[in-house]
């Protein structure tokens, strides 16, 4: 799972990524959000943005912070997890993320209901060993994830 951050001063916002396609080779990093989000003109602006990858917490949690796409997000210590900060930009990371990158947006793109974000990551951290994840059943899960089936 994708989770977004930005911060700018006293304001932050956290939810996770509508689309995203990660582009090693050349460095670049695609980010869809929605054209609704509060948060996608401060980006645009600051031309900054970090995107974490978990697979250690539950999908429950990562959604709900969907709800910040279109409202202001509870104070940072209200949230029901840890944060840690971006070495570069010190924008709020969720400690459970196993991986983040770091982008510098260089171009956007909207071509309908959503902003399309073309970034290029000029830093990246692996924090913690992750899971492979593997598809089942219209699920991602990974070995040791506690899942039953039923």
């Amino acid at each position: 799972m994708i989770i977004t951050s930005f911060s700018d001063h006293e304001y932050y916002n956290m939810f996770p990524m509508d689309f995203q396609g990660h582009y090693p080779e050349p460095g670049i990093q695609l980010l869809g959000l929605k054209t609704s989000n509060i948060t996608v003109n401060r980006i645009i602006d600051s031309r900054r943005v970090v995107v974490s990858s978990t697979d250690q917490i539950d999908s429950k949690t990562v959604y709900a912070l969907g709800a910040h796409h279109s409202k202001e997000p509870p104070p940072i210590n209200n949230l029901p997890f840890e944060t840690c900060e971006s070495e570069i930009f010190n924008f709020p990371v969720p400690t459970f993320s196993s991986s983040y990158r770091e982008l510098e947006i260089v171009g956007h793109h909207i071509p309908g209901s959503h902003c399309m974000l073309v970034g290029y990551v000029i830093d990246a951290k692996q924090r913690i060993n992750s899971h492979s994840s593997f598809y089942y059943i219209h699920r991602f899960e990974y070995p040791g994830s506690g899942y039953r089936d039923i």
